[in-house]
């Protein structure tokens, strides 16, 4: 995939439950702008589950929103300062919680999560029908690790089926 065909957005925010609002209609908009208007629905699902995550688990509610899109399909990250990886659990029908990565897998094609030297990137990915030979043809980093000499810890699975 040719670096000048990618799409970016990306904004520095708190996640706040009182915001999400806000944020799914930034997804929303550039989906639409962008013209995968397909995905707008699931992905602003998974946004509102990853920014929870974030509040619920990270050491600070800061983090960074990054929305790429291609030819190909469209990666969105949310990154935060913890390097725990998010843990998948196989949740209890009446559990309150534990539902958050079964929810990214059945909503997206794929995701995972990253270790970076700042603590973590948690990752979607749409992908376009008919167009994607494979999962590379959209990933391109969220950001670059210039200097950083860290390679740490993933995780990552394909999602919903075609």
């Amino acid at each position: 995939m040719a670096e000048a065909a990618t799409q970016h957005y990306r904004q520095k925010l708190t996640a706040d439950p009182k915001q999400i609002r806000r944020i799914r209609r930034i997804v929303t908009a550039f989906l639409r702008y962008w013209g995968w208007e397909q995905f707008i629905d699931p992905a602003a699902l998974c946004v509102t589950e990853m920014l929870s995550n974030v509040r619920s688990h990270a050491d600070s509610d800061d983090c960074v929103l990054h929305l790429q899109a291609s030819s190909a399909g469209v990666r969105i990250v949310v990154s935060d300062d913890s390097q725990a990886l998010p843990v998948v659990r196989d949740p209890d029908s009446l559990a309150e919680r534990g539902r958050g990565m079964c929810l990214l897998s059945s909503s997206s094609d794929a995701w995972g999560a990253d270790i970076t030297c700042e603590g973590k990137d948690v990752w979607i990915e749409f992908w376009g029908r008919g167009v994607v030979e494979s999962p590379e043809d959209v990933a391109v980093p969220a950001r670059p690790e210039a200097g950083c000499g860290f390679a740490g810890p993933s995780l990552a699975t394909s999602g919903r089926s075609a």
